[in-house]
């Protein structure tokens, strides 16, 4: 099975999740708790005894497999959920869609809970059989899609995929109402500009203050000394020009600004100021304590990481993102 169809390509939008390479563990800000099996596709409704305990082991992979087979008759404990044919199939609009076409990226953010892009594998890239089947599922059951997220990794080293996704699109005549991209818009060729653009494609670029402080935090993986805030600032102009909108920009939020005094409104003010751009999305890095084999195994340090417990409950925003289903592409 293919990296991208066990990653899976919807995300439950949830708060708060920790996750080893074969589980997530998702509370949600409703107070609802679950297990989602990656390998099985298959979610577990758990309650708070239940949920805390795994919450303590979550890198015990060999644990939560068994606490499942101990306790899936346990209905006061479990509530097995699987999204079959029947229950899927009654959504008939998807209200986010987020492909993983890449976990390859041409940056190494010293924050970032990807590991670089890869999530802990190899470079790989989304296939185009894969890509085929999507959207001929969502065609053959007439699902629409409100929200089409292009993701990674970094999504533009993936033009090839995102021309399968756009070609399989128009073959299958699936309604798509809008594209989105995160993207840290440190490559860009004229031909991707003009691509974006007729696509009409929602930029959100990342990028996280100044260029003293983004340069620290932002780094290229192969050529440390060049400057990510200069690439990005000369990308913006250029799409501009062209006749793009950059739709928002994208903040992660460290320990290393508060060390050199730079608030969250200094950021949002900065960039404001610099792009006159105005919906700035902060996040915070939170160590929540994943345990997870994934990410963070080096970059747990006060450089980076903030203190969950002085946050504000609205700043715990959870980086990696879960949608309200999942889509299991067999």
């Amino acid at each position: 099975m293919e990296l991208f169809t066990e990653m899976s390509e919807l995300y439950i939008n949830e708060e708060i999740n920790m996750y080893t390479n074969k589980y997530v563990l998702n509370e949600t800000s409703q107070g609802n708790r679950y297990l989602y099996s990656v390998d099985a596709k298959k979610i577990f409704q758990l309650d708070e005894e239940t949920y805390k305990y795994l919450e303590k082991n979550i890198n015990n992979e060999m644990m939560l497999p068994e606490v499942i087979k101990v306790n899936q008759e346990d209905k006061s404990c479990f509530e097995y959920i699987e999204f079959s044919d029947k229950n899927f199939l009654t959504i008939k609009e998807l209200s986010k869609l987020v492909l993983v076409l890449t976990n390859d990226c041409n940056l190494n953010c010293s924050y970032c809970y990807a590991d670089g892009g890869s999530y802990g594998f190899k470079p790989e890239y989304m296939s185009h059989q894969v890509i085929d089947q999507l959207f001929r599922f969502l065609s053959e059951n007439e699902i629409s899609v409100k929200n089409l997220m292009l993701f990674g990794g970094e999504p533009l080293l993936a033009m090839e995929q995102i021309n399968d996704v756009m070609d399989s699109i128009q073959k299958y005549k699936v309604g798509i109402n809008q594209y989105l991209m995160v993207t840290n818009f440190t490559i860009l060729t004229d031909e991707e500009i003009d691509f974006l653009i007729n696509k009409n494609v929602h930029i959100t670029v990342s990028l996280d203050g100044n260029k003293i402080i983004n340069d620290q935090l932002r780094k290229y993986k192969f050529n440390k000394n060049k400057s990510t805030f200069d690439e990005v600032k000369k990308n913006i102009n250029r799409f501009r020009t062209a006749g793009g909108a950059i739709e928002s920009i994208e903040s992660t939020y460290t320990k290393k600004h508060e060390m050199l005094n730079i608030s969250k409104n200094d950021v949002i003010n900065y960039i404001k100021n610099e792009f006159q751009i105005e919906n700035i999305l902060i996040y915070d890095v939170i160590d929540k304590k994943r345990n997870d084999d994934i990410s963070f195994t080096e970059l747990r340090n006060d450089e980076n990481f903030l203190d969950c417990e002085h946050l504000h409950p609205n700043d715990l925003k959870c980086i990696n993102k879960l949608e309200a289903s999942a889509l299991s592409v067999g």
